[in-house]
C-alpha cells in the first residue's frame, strides 16, 4: 500500500473464480464483490482473457475498478483487452470526469511457450528459449503502440525450469520501458544478484521474420495459442479449487 500511495504501482491482484471464465455477468458480480469486500484502493481484479472476460473487463473498468487481464498468449487477446479497457475507461470518464482513471495491466505469459516448443525447435535446428520472448515482445509493442495511459504490459510466467537457462533469463530479456515484471522468488533473487540493464525491444521486421521461420518449421501458432489458453484455464481452476479446500 505504501508503494501505491507513492505512485509506484503497489497493486495486489486477486483472482475471480476461473470457473466463471465463460460467464461475463458472474465475473462482473464476483469482481465487484471482491473489490467492495476487500475495500483497498490498490486491489486489482484478475480476469482470464476469454470472450466473456473481455466483457467483464470493460464493465468493471467502467465502474472504476482496476483490472489485471491474465492468461494472455496471443496478440488477438491483447487487442481485445485493449478495446475493452478503452471502452471501460471512456464510460467511467463520462460518468466521473476529473477523477483518477482506473488502471489495468495485460499479463503476457512467456516461458510456457518454450517449455512446450523447445523440443520442436531443436528438431529443426532452431534456437531454444526464444519463442516466449519474441511473442511477448510482439504483444508488448501492440500495447505500447495503442498508448492507453491507464494500461501497461505485464510479463508473467517468467520462471525457468531446469538449468539450461539462467533463473532470471526471461526477466532480463524483457526489461522494457513502461512494463511490469512478475516472477518467482528464486528468479527475483537471481535478478537482484546480477547486472541488469534496460532492453530495447527488437524491431517489427525481426519479429515478422522470426515467426516466418517458425511457420516454416510447421509450428502452428494459432493452435499453440489455443492449447496454452485451454491448459492455463484448467490450471487456474485446479489451483483455485485447492485454495478453496485449504481455506475450508
Amino acid at each position: 500500500l505504501k508503494h501505491y500511495a507513492n505512485g509506484d504501482d503497489g497493486f495486489v491482484s486477486i483472482e475471480v473464480d476461473p470457473g466463471f471464465c465463460d460467464n461475463a455477468a458472474a465475473t462482473v458480480d464476483e469482481g465487484a464483490r471482491l473489490h467492495e469486500q476487500i475495500g483497498m484502493p490498490n486491489v486489482m481484479i484478475k480476469i482470464p482473457a476469454t470472450k466473456a472476460g473481455f466483457e467483464a473487463m470493460s464493465a468493471l473498468t467502467a465502474r472504476g475498478i482496476a483490472v489485471n487481464a491474465t492468461l494472455i498468449f496471443s496478440p488477438e487477446q491483447a487487442v481485445a483487452c485493449l478495446d475493452a479497457f478503452e471502452e471501460g475507461v471512456k464510460a467511467y470518464e463520462k460518468k466521473f470526469p476529473l477523477t483518477p482513471l482506473p488502471k489495468s495491466v495485460i499479463s503476457i505469459f512467456v516461458s510456457r511457450f518454450d517449455r512446450l516448443l523447445d523440443e520442436k525447435m531443436r528438431e529443426n535446428s532452431l534456437p531454444t528459449g526464444q519463442i516466449g520472448i519474441m511473442n511477448a515482445t510482439k504483444i508488448y509493442k501492440i500495447i505500447e503502440n495503442k498508448s492507453l495511459p491507464t494500461t501497461r504490459a505485464l510479463f508473467a510466467s517468467t520462471g525457468v525450469k531446469g538449468d539450461e537457462l539462467a533463473k532470471d533469463y526471461y526477466v532480463k530479456e524483457l526489461m522494457y520501458q513502461n512494463a511490469v515484471n512478475t516472477a518467482p522468488l528464486d528468479t527475483i533473487k537471481a535478478f537482484i544478484a546480477g547486472k541488469n540493464e534496460p532492453k530495447i525491444a527488437v524491431s517489427d521486421d525481426s519479429i515478422e521474420k522470426f515467426f516466418g521461420v517458425i511457420k516454416r518449421a510447421d509450428i502452428d501458432m494459432d493452435k499453440v495459442y489455443k492449447d496454452l489458453l485451454n491448459d492455463g484455464l484448467k490450471q487456474f481452476v485446479a489451483a483455485f479449487e485447492e485454495i478453496m479446500k485449504a481455506l475450508k
